[in-house]
């Protein structure tokens, strides 16, 4: 009787050692401050703050979750420990803070973390507000110039916003042509001449870029007299 009891007791210990390990927390905790250097990249200044949206879109081991903040705040989170990737979205309403119909995508950020088990990860996450994109020159139909003086052409780019006129420069031939570029509205006209001084001149149509994108956009352009 004896003897039974003695294997009974080590298997009831050996149990609690075993569950022990599998109740084992394998998550930590990450945390993101809106009202530091996130914030003050994101923004002119931080004067501006409470006019600033976030959201947080957190990827990895254990699918994928979205979190919003306000300027100013601070957000903390328990994540599963691994790589996981976050993503920042800037969002600000220059009119008045209550009014949605303002509300700007001003700028984004992204960060892989490693998040570790049972540790207070603080992430800090630079921001952008730049976008790019690839513009292609396309001959119209009444372009009557062979291939390799079209190709020749110098294009001066030029993109058009309401309140200002930023000056891209001077391009040779067709392009794809990367040009890195904020964000926001635009209209791009391009304008060249070939060597027998014919001028020709196109424009897109509007474009809308968002921080962090790059987009491709054809201007198609005809000869004009």
């Amino acid at each position: 009787m004896k003897n039974i009891f003695i294997v009974f007791c080590k298997v009831a210990v050996l149990a609690l050692l075993l569950s022990g390990c599998m109740i084992q927390d394998d998550t930590g905790t990450v945390s993101i401050n809106f009202g530091g250097s996130t914030c003050r990249v994101a923004g002119p200044n931080e004067n501006n703050i409470d006019r600033f949206e976030f959201e947080v879109i957190f990827s990895g081991p254990g699918g994928s979750m979205s979190l919003t903040a306000k300027g100013g705040e601070s957000i903390k989170t328990t994540l599963s420990s691994g790589r996981w990737n976050i993503t920042v979205k800037a969002f600000v309403n220059w009119l008045d803070p209550s009014y949605a119909g303002g509300r700007e995508f001003y700028a984004i950020g992204k960060v892989t973390a490693d998040i570790k088990a049972g540790q207070n990860n603080a992430v800090t996450v630079p921001m952008t507000d730049e976008a790019s994109l690839s513009i292609i020159i396309v001959r119209g139909s009444d372009v009557n110039i062979s291939n390799a003086m079209f190709n020749q052409i110098e294009w001066y780019i030029d993109f058009e916003v309401p309140s200002f006129h930023p000056d891209v420069g001077i391009l040779i031939g067709p392009g794809p042509h990367r040009i890195d570029h904020y964000s926001g509205y635009y209209y791009m006209m391009v304008a060249g001449n070939d060597d027998d001084d014919n001028y020709y001149y196109g424009e897109s149509d509007l474009i809308l870029l968002n921080p962090g994108d790059h987009k491709f956009v054809e201007i198609i352009v005809s000869e004009r007299f």
